[in-house]
């Protein structure tokens, strides 16, 4: 085969594979970009591989995902937004995240996936703004609305304001879904190279009739999230703070009951 002939085939192939790894990523997200696609491709294998999740509760979510959703969990650690976007079967999920969890290295990363900030210890009302905003063009927003990562595991802690009057505002549907088997740990990436058995289970969606009050539906979701979850309630609020160094309470915080500032 002549020098001009091999070049032409192998550019070819080149191209040929290019395409089918371009269309896989377009299907692994419908709607999304390659890009976003092929990090959730990248996602999969690392999830199962390293944490061997398990997906259940399909059957609870209904046929069409589409319109705004406000997608909520109990929270275990820095793993739960990936593992629960690769759980339910619609776009890209932007999640609410504390300032305190910012990390120089990985902030591009995180604004590029479109999370929206939250400064938990002087509330401000743009990052609610922000959330309805997108709620209403059709998007979907995650939050935990625990605000933390509860101390002991396996209780369901009051939520922090804010997530009532998001879903009243936008008319969103609410997603609950539970994690659990996730690495318990106590310093930011540490979970990334601990081996799991983690577990979603998508508990269904609910809706809210026209004049339910803020307090109504985020009462009515954390109820949902108990009886899903068959965990206690716990109704003392603990609110931490988790930075690069690990975790640190909040200003005029005793304890793991104390109750700090809240978004």
């Amino acid at each position: 085969m002549s020098t001009p002939l091999t070049i032409c085939v192998f550019f070819a192939c080149g191209m040929l594979v290019t395409a089918a790894l371009h269309w896989c990523c377009l299907r692994a997200m419908p709607g999304e970009s390659a890009a976003r696609g092929g990090l959730c491709l990248l996602a999969r294998a690392y999830c199962r591989l390293v944490h061997r999740l398990k997906i259940t509760g399909h059957e609870n979510l209904p046929a069409d995902l589409s319109g705004p959703l406000v997608v909520i969990s109990n929270h275990t650690g820095g793993l739960d937004p990936v593992f629960i976007q690769l759980a339910i079967l619609r776009p890209w999920v932007r999640w609410m995240m504390a300032d305190d969890m910012r990390m120089p290295l990985l902030e591009p990363f995180l604004n590029w996936m479109g999370n929206i900030w939250v400064d938990r210890f002087h509330p401000s009302p743009h990052a609610l703004i922000s959330a309805v905003r997108h709620l209403r063009s059709g998007g979907a927003i995650g939050i935990f609305p625990e605000g933390r990562v509860p101390e002991p595991a396996h209780e369901i802690r009051p939520f922090l304001p804010g997530l009532g009057h998001m879903v009243m505002k936008s008319k969103a549907r609410v997603l609950v879904a539970i994690v659990d088997g996730t690495p318990h740990t106590h310093e930011l990436g540490q979970d990334l190279f601990t081996r799991s058995n983690s577990t979603i289970h998508i508990a269904g969606v609910m809706s809210f009739e026209p004049g339910t009050t803020p307090d109504e539906a985020s009462d009515a979701v954390r109820e949902r999230l108990v009886q899903a979850s068959g965990w206690p309630a716990n109704d003392v609020l603990q609110v931490a703070m988790a930075g690069p160094n690990g975790i640190r309470l909040a200003p005029g915080q005793t304890g793991s009951g104390g109750v700090g500032s809240t978004s």
